[in-house]
């Protein structure tokens, strides 16, 4: 198993007010955090990942050593047993069928005192919609 950074989170998460969370949005999943403003007020800030089928969340003190690496990164894990297993049900599993190429990816955070945040999905992107504009969304029904 190996970690590779593949983007930067400027965002410090000692300076975090509060616990990160995860917002589905139909098929991607948005990992939100908060961060200081140039005024010294916090707003959220998410990273989204593209065609998520599968996340997990572990506390920090039961934090895989080899996850280090991913602290305040986006990361990829390359050679995941998780990842690897999700591909050996592809054939008997009726919505991973619909994947035929399995073209996922392990991704990985490390938020210091907040533990690690992993998706398995397509991509990555750290341009997630706005906070209020998914709740909005998401209170409309749309």
């Amino acid at each position: 198993m190996q970690i590779i950074k593949v983007k930067n989170i400027n965002e410090l998460s000692q300076e975090f007010m509060r616990s990160p969370f995860i917002i589905n949005n139909l098929s991607d999943y948005i990992l939100y955090y908060d961060f200081t403003l140039p005024d010294g007020k916090y707003d959220w800030k998410g990273i989204s990942f593209i065609d998520t089928i599968a996340y997990r969340k572990t506390r920090g003190n039961f934090l895989n050593p080899h996850y280090m690496g991913s602290f305040n990164d986006v990361c990829i894990v390359e050679d995941s047993d998780w990842l690897n297993e999700l591909k050996s049900r592809q054939s008997k599993d009726a919505e991973l069928k619909y994947y035929p190429d399995f073209t996922f990816k392990h991704y990985i955070v490390y938020f210091e005192g907040y533990g690690t945040f992993e998706f398995i999905a397509q991509d990555v992107k750290l341009d997630a919609p706005k906070l209020e504009d998914i709740i909005n969304k998401i209170l409309k029904h749309e």
